[in-house]
């Protein structure tokens, strides 16, 4: 630890990035190895927790009666919202079936992506920004007193391809 803090502030002109100051860097020195063999990446442990947890079985949707409380008189299994019941069975399916099953689908979900990828229209790959600077100049107030024939209402027009998008990829 020591070895580090001598080498940064006498051999080297440091630069901390990122929120790091000499005291973290001074405690990373001195848990060096553990650091090395046990980085801190969140997202990569969140990913090895929910694993787990899949595995558990303890979490499987098939294992709860998911029922409406709200009616006094008749109890009955929730059939309200449909898309509702569809978007958490798709959202919690890692928990539901096999890791074989989930890692099979997994990869089909991910390769019928990229299919409709390669063959989307290629408007998608306009700039946001760009259509909306130039819709606040055509539908602008000051168009309509130049020249109302010239009046258009660009973003609405050139964003119903995104919109269309990203409704084909929800129901995908």
């Amino acid at each position: 630890m020591l070895d580090g803090k001598r080498e940064r502030w006498t051999d080297n002109y440091t630069f901390f990035f990122g929120g790091l100051t000499e005291e973290e860097q001074s405690y990373r020195d001195y848990f060096k190895t553990d650091y090395e063999n046990d980085s801190d990446n969140e997202f990569l442990d969140g990913m090895i927790d929910n694993l787990e947890i899949a595995n558990e079985g303890q979490m499987n949707p098939a294992r709860y009666d998911f029922i409406e409380t709200s009616h006094r008189n008749e109890v009955h299994e929730t059939y309200e919202d449909l898309i509702e019941d569809k978007i958490f069975k798709y959202k919690y399916r890692q928990n539901a079936d096999s890791p074989q099953i989930f890692q099979n689908r997994n990869r089909r979900v991910q390769a019928r992506f990229w299919e409709r990828a390669q063959t989307r229209d290629a408007s998608i790959e306009a700039d946001i920004m760009d259509i909306y600077a130039r819709d606040n100049i055509d539908a602008s107030v000051a168009q309509i007193a130049l020249d109302v024939s010239d009046y258009k209402t660009t973003a609405l027009d050139e964003t119903n391809v995104h919109r269309e998008y990203m409704v084909r990829e929800a129901v995908q």
